[in-house]
């Protein structure tokens, strides 16, 4: 397992240029410059031979990376060319947290401020997966932009297998607690795996991470644990899907049986990541002026 996550990672920086980091425009970050800093940074990090502590260090200062055994136990799951994008997707992501503000010194205890968390790690996320899909199309050649959906698509698996990891490792295979942050993120993500096979140009690729997304349910039952956070209740009455793309308002009450946004609930609940996907094609279809604008341009 260590291995193959060191595998993806040397991949990246082997073949990497500067032009496949993609800073979203959202990201306040000191845009044009802070892609070449991050550049020299990734490019000069290394990591050890063997795990070391219990999760994941990056540190650009010391030039070094930590992967520990901890992590690794989680991902057991995980196949080799799983981990190795994983580790792609890991470096990049917590290779612009600092850019962001969020450091090794004040993030303990960040978690209790959810929504901006979650805003912090959107853009995080947005990075990490837009670049590594970049290099790899562009290090593919003309099969890369021909597969360019496929890339996208796989990457976003692999973000989402992983998140599925760590959960399953903390409850096991089903989700009896279930933050409502927590399943905003699966939902958020599984739009963004829905809106990816649509993606079939280096264009598209960049517009499909220009913009904040927020993905809800609402109204949605549920109940604050002793560190405040809302726990959502199994059963749900009728709720329905918001989504929020560059300040456009999309909602998606439920449709017969087609579409019952309460689904989402216990799909989430129990892990079923390609059924969250399919589920939420209807989204992209009915609603894809707005979600998958590129391909009427």
């Amino acid at each position: 397992m260590f291995d193959a996550i060191k595998r993806g990672i040397a991949a990246l920086q082997r073949s990497l240029t500067r032009d496949d980091l993609r800073v979203p425009k959202g990201l306040l970050v000191g845009q044009p410059a802070v892609a070449d800093k991050l550049f020299r940074e990734l490019t000069r990090l290394e990591l050890g031979e063997r795990p070391q502590g219990e999760v994941f260090e990056l540190s650009s200062g010391r030039r070094e990376m930590k992967l520990g055994d901890g992590l690794l136990h989680a991902l057991h799951s995980l196949s080799d060319p799983e981990l190795e994008r994983f580790g792609r997707l890991l470096t990049l992501h917590e290779l612009i947290h600092p850019r962001q503000g969020l450091f090794g010194t004040n993030y303990q205890g960040v978690g209790r401020a959810g929504f901006v968390l979650e805003d912090i790690d959107f853009w995080a996320d947005a990075f990490s997966i837009h670049s590594a899909t970049a290099w790899e199309a562009r290090d593919q050649g003309a099969r890369g932009e021909r597969e360019l959906d496929r890339l996208l698509a796989e990457n976003i698996r692999v973000h989402l297998l992983a998140m599925a990891a760590f959960d399953r490792m903390e409850q096991g295979d089903t989700l009896a607690r279930l933050p409502e942050r927590r399943l905003r993120r699966y939902l958020l993500w599984s739009l963004q795996r829905a809106r990816a096979e649509q993606v079939h140009t280096p264009a598209a690729l960049d517009e499909m991470f220009e913009h904040r997304l927020v993905v809800e349910l609402a109204p949605l039952a549920g109940r604050l644990d002793a560190r405040g956070d809302k726990l959502v209740h199994p059963e749900q009455d009728d709720p329905q899907l918001f989504v929020a793309l560059g300040g456009v308002l999309l909602r998606k009450p439920k449709l017969a049986e087609s579409f019952v946004p309460a689904r989402l609930v216990g799909l989430t609940r129990e892990l079923k990541l390609d059924a969250l996907r399919d589920h939420l094609r209807a989204v992209v279809e009915e609603h894809a002026a707005v979600l998958t604008a590129w391909e009427a341009s």
